[in-house]
């Protein structure tokens, strides 16, 4: 059985280093490298390994095939469209006639950690957990959107602080409070992206904050938000987009 293999496994962490495709990148993965690994008596199965994508200021791995499986889902031509996947590094795909023509990486869930575990702010909140997202977490955290707004980030954080001093939210609403802070600055620079289409992509994790985000910052009737159980198998559909591809190509190779 063949083995399909993103992400930071081409890595140089990883199982073998690959150099990154370069932009413009097709969605529907013609673009990108790959190395194959033929099957052996001590390991019986075909490895496929697959590189990154990069532009002249960023990088990404595993995001990419999560794209593919979504674009086979999807008709992508005709339109611009930003493609926002959540996590530890958010990254927004900005997508034209089905080809990558840009991204940008948000270290949204990273700084989260760091403020949220390593820093003074540590003691002024509570973590958030999927089934507290009651009425006043949700009002909290769409507090801190709203916030994101009014100046800058390194001024905004302190904030926090001051909302457990003065007793303005208690911990695990003041953690949502820091989640809206920094989840809105991250998707308030698409409100200037005023000729796109926003496609949400968001798991099931950050599925609700992402969601809040966007409606409350006034963006959700330009954008689609996929359902979280799809989103969660887009990169499985990529990789079978890509070995079907991959299948296609040695098959005209041998005609």
């Amino acid at each position: 059985m063949p083995i399909v293999l993103s992400g930071m496994a081409s890595s140089s962490i990883g199982m073998q280093e690959l150099p990154y495709a370069r932009l413009p990148f097709s969605v529907d993965g013609s673009h990108l490298g790959m190395e194959h690994y033929d099957e052996t008596d001590a390991f019986p199965h075909e490895v496929i390994l697959i590189s990154g994508v990069r532009s002249d200021h960023d990088v990404m791995r595993g995001e990419e095939t999560q794209l593919i499986g979504l674009g086979a889902a999807m008709d992508l031509s005709g339109r611009d469209a930003i493609f926002i996947l959540p996590g530890t590094h958010s990254k927004h795909m900005f997508v034209r006639d089905g080809r990558l023509i840009d991204f940008k990486t948000f270290m949204t869930g990273e700084v989260f950690n760091l403020m949220a575990n390593h820093s003074i702010l540590k003691d002024s909140i509570d973590h958030y957990r999927q089934p507290d997202f009651n009425a006043e977490a949700a009002s909290a955290f769409r507090k801190g959107i709203r916030e994101s707004g009014s100046g800058n980030i390194l001024n905004a954080l302190f904030t926090v602080r001051t909302n457990q001093l003065f007793d303005l939210l208690d911990k695990r609403e003041n953690g949502m409070f820091l989640s809206g802070l920094l989840i809105g600055y991250e998707i308030r620079d698409l409100t200037r992206e005023t000729d796109a289409h926003l496609v949400l992509c968001g798991g099931n994790n950050l599925y609700q904050l992402y969601k809040a985000a966007i409606e409350t910052l006034g963006l959700s009737g330009r954008a689609t938000v996929i359902p979280s159980e799809i989103v969660d198998r887009a990169a499985t559909a990529g990789h079978i987009r890509i070995f079907e591809n991959q299948n296609l190509t040695l098959n005209k190779t041998n005609l």
